[in-house]
């Protein structure tokens, strides 16, 4: 009688990445894959340079003198009442 480690007869077979198998399923799309490549690229870039831009970033940095005592909770109050209101442009 075989001894077997299993109660099952399974055949075992090993899953194995053949990269060169993969090529050459998908040899006959690459001129496909390539010309969708850049067509999407020459559409992103076209979309982009003609996007309107529609943002716009302003700030300011207040300079704390460190010869006077700093008071927490007024020196905070200070530093946000003169933040500029944020602006957008849209165009």
């Amino acid at each position: 009688m075989k001894n077997n480690p299993t109660p099952f007869n399974y055949d075992v077979k090993e899953d194995s990445f053949d990269l060169r198998n993969i090529f050459l399923n998908y040899k006959h799309h690459w001129p496909w894959i390539i010309a969708t490549t850049v067509l999407s690229i020459c559409i992103g870039f076209t979309y982009l340079h003609y996007a309107p831009i529609s943002y716009e970033s302003v700030a300011k940095i207040k300079i704390i003198d460190d010869s006077k005592e700093l008071n927490v909770s007024t020196d905070a109050l200070s530093l946000l009442s003169n933040t500029p209101k944020k602006t957008w442009r849209m165009k």
